[in-house]
């Protein structure tokens, strides 16, 4: 999870979490963000993953941050040049996904295509394009959404998001990993740790079947921000 990642995180749990603490907010390392108000809060945020306890590293996860970075590099090539202001996604055939392919190349390959297409955008629309053979296999296609509302260039993540049960188990090993960190983190009254799921393939989960008077942590509070409906759930 990169900086710019971390801090939409922290800023949507602060506007919806009505007793967000009022303070001086600094953004660092270890915790991720401190509250600086009647008392010192450490705010330390992580996100869940599907396969998160694979003893290979997640997948899924660096699928996900494969796309990300994908996205990341397109919508920043697109805002330096005059195009309408619209929502980007991507499609990515899965089968051909490697850890070892280069999103920076890949993000080339597809703004140049973009760039091609730039002529068939005529005011509001769904456009949708297939990889005909001009841009690398790993990509099926793209989507440029454009629509009365929109006010800056920005990237929608997609994906074939399965909804499986959230459970005790997904909870508690975030809980122990970041457990183990807090020894180093800088002083606070506090530790509050913060669990972003996602809305893509990688970190949407269903239901919430958690019994939260069974996890074990030493985290002072701990909430868990749903990316689908914007919900916070506070586990502790």
């Amino acid at each position: 999870m990169n900086t710019f990642e971390e801090e939409s995180i922290f800023d949507r749990f602060k506007n919806s979490y009505k007793n967000f603490p009022i303070g001086v907010i600094h953004k660092q390392e270890c915790p991720d963000f401190i509250v600086e108000g009647e008392k010192i809060i450490g705010v330390e945020i992580t996100q869940l993953f599907k396969d998160q306890d694979s003893p290979d590293g997640s997948l899924l996860k660096a699928k996900n941050s494969f796309q990300r970075h994908l996205l990341t590099n397109i919508v920043t090539k697109i805002k330096d040049i005059n195009f309408p202001k619209c929502l980007l996604a991507i499609h990515l055939n899965d089968k051909l996904y490697s850890t070892s392919l280069h999103s920076r190349g890949i993000s080339k390959s597809w703004f140049e295509d973009i760039l091609k297409k730039q002529c068939e955008l005529r005011g509001n629309g769904y456009y949708e394009f297939e990889n005909s053979g001009t841009l690398p296999e790993i990509i099926k296609g793209y989507t440029i959404s454009i629509f009365d509302g929109i006010e800056e260039i920005e990237f929608a993540e997609t994906g074939g998001a399965v909804g499986l049960a959230l459970t005790n188990r997904d909870i508690q090993f975030l809980l122990n990993k970041k457990e183990n960190a807090k020894i180093n983190y800088t002083f606070c009254n506090a530790y509050w740790l913060l669990i972003k799921e996602g809305s893509c393939e990688a970190d949407y989960f269903g239901v919430a079947l958690i019994d939260n008077s069974t996890l074990e942590t030493s985290f002072d509070k701990v909430f868990l921000l749903r990316q689908r409906n914007s919900e916070i759930l506070e586990l502790k």
